[in-house]
């Protein structure tokens, strides 16, 4: 039950308003943040187990850049173990590595237990020396029981970034000197997530928003995706759901690391609308094994590609269902120069 508002934080060697550990119903609203050695705000729960005491708060209406001076990887908004929360209208820019990050401890660094219940480790391939991951001394062991190695019904429980709205946020010209970030990332989360109405721009590489390694049970809608530099709007592992987005010269993909996309996704009602820009990998790439889940989109490409480039698609799909109700033609923005996306 505190709040911080209308407040500047600056010139800094660390991060700006960390609520840790037991915070709820906290404000952060309305403040400045630049200049910081390390996150502008961050959220830090506890480490999966029973704990879940970080949840309920209020992240409004405020402007973060120039964040991660001297600790790079640190984006603006950190939410971290942290659910039940409200991140909204924040601008978001400047940043040497990612703009927002929603995320907990994925299930491969878990892998003590499966020695110990004499599982095959499902996860062999990511070996790291004991010790070195800075995720494993937050787990809760004593606090943890899993009736599956890989299930993730087994690790939601404990996974308490769950159920937050990232919604009407600004996020551009991030990842300015690291690699690998996103505008809105989210990895090792909770389930029911929504991540809605936020405009994400200029970001060189990367996807704008991504849905990483153990993040699922995430819709992703409304959210408008701006080409202006990299050509990667959305980029989806896990079971999630994308509908409603505008990708004005970017596309949909996934990962291959760690997990990929689950065909039971479901991506529709999505526009594609490219301009001066080619796409030659069409509109998504890397979805093929997708069904009905995938359809129901507008294509356009102001060089008469569309239809061709969709009829592609169609070929490459391994289930041969994807995309049979989508469509090629101008969505006809009112004037997308200026910003108006309705039709």
């Amino acid at each position: 039950n505190c709040a911080v508002r209308n407040s500047t934080f600056s010139d800094s060697g660390s991060d700006g308003v960390r609520l840790d550990l037991f915070c709820q119903e906290i404000t952060v609203e309305g403040s400045t943040f630049r200049d910081l050695g390390g996150t502008g705000i961050l959220l830090c729960g506890y480490g999966p187990g029973k704990k879940d005491v970080n949840k309920n708060n209020i992240v409004h209406n405020n402007e973060i850049y120039r964040v991660g001076r001297l600790f790079l990887h640190s984006p603006g908004i950190f939410v971290w173990q942290s659910g039940h929360n409200q991140i909204s209208n924040n601008h978001v820019y400047d940043q040497a590595y990612a703009g927002m990050v929603i995320a907990g401890v994925r299930r491969r660094f878990f892998a003590p237990i499966f020695k110990e219940m004499g599982w095959e480790n499902p996860y062999r391939g990511w070996k790291f020396s004991e010790g070195t991951r800075e995720h494993v001394p937050t787990i809760r062991w004593g606090e943890i029981t899993l009736s599956d190695a890989k299930d993730w019904s087994a690790y939601e429980p404990y996974m308490h970034a769950r159920k937050n709205i990232i919604e009407f946020n600004e996020v551009h010209d991030c990842l300015k000197q690291l690699h690998d970030g996103n505008c809105i990332y989210l990895s090792a989360n909770g389930d029911g997530n929504i991540v809605r109405h936020n405009v994400t721009y200029h970001h060189p590489r990367g996807a704008m928003i991504r849905t990483d390694d153990d993040s699922h049970g995430c819709t992703l809608t409304g959210n408008l995706l701006f080409g202006t530099r990299g050509d990667l709007g959305i980029k989806i592992k896990g079971l999630n759901t994308v509908q409603h987005n505008m990708f004005v010269n970017c596309h949909l993909t996934t990962g291959r690391a760690g997990n990929t996309y689950d065909p039971s996704c479901v991506f529709n009602h999505n526009v594609f609308y490219f301009i001066s820009r080619p796409a030659t990998k069409g509109f998504h790439f890397g979805i093929d094994g997708m069904g009905r889940g995938l359809d129901y989109n507008l294509y356009y490409h102001e060089d008469g590609s569309a239809e061709d480039l969709l009829t592609e698609q169609r070929k490459r799909s391994k289930t041969k269902k994807a995309d049979l109700n989508s469509d090629a033609a101008d969505p006809q923005f009112v004037n997308l120069v200026h910003g108006d996306l309705s039709f």
